[in-house]
């Protein structure tokens, strides 16, 4: 009888962790697109409502020079996004010519995330991993 009992637990809890996305639907959350190519521009999100501040760093984005420890080093300039009231940081750029493109997301300046709604990523190198854009002809 025990057994009957934990094993419908660990069954309901399963069974609620696999139609998580269809009652968020349910409840009225809304669905975030991240990337989403429109006409010539690129819009980004993220959902991230305690953050105070969020930054796009991407291969495509415009760079300026740098001293590293590997010597100088031409970096993105970061792209700071915009709140809404839900929490949903957002920014829309020119689309970048047609290519394969790394980004991620700089939560609070210091958290790198890689975008949760890309279907690519790529591995940065450094034990973590980027989202990819594909910017088609």
């Amino acid at each position: 009888m025990k057994k009957k009992l934990i094993f419908s637990i660990i069954s309901l809890f399963l069974f609620m962790g696999a139609f998580s996305q269809e009652l968020a639907n349910f409840r009225g959350l809304e669905v975030i697109v991240s990337p989403e190519i429109k006409d010539n521009t690129v819009t980004f999100r993220i959902s991230a409502p305690y953050a105070d501040s969020v930054q796009l760093s991407a291969a495509f984005l415009p760079t300026k020079k740098m001293q590293t420890s590997f010597g100088a080093m031409d970096v993105p300039i970061n792209q700071n996004l915009t709140k809404n009231e839900k929490g949903v940081w957002s920014i829309t750029l020119p689309l970048p010519e047609p290519e394969l493109y790394t980004y991620s997301f700089i939560v609070d300046g210091k958290s790198w995330v890689p975008d949760p709604g890309a279907e690519v990523f790529q591995d940065d190198g450094f034990g973590s991993r980027n989202a990819v854009l594909r910017v088609d002809i």
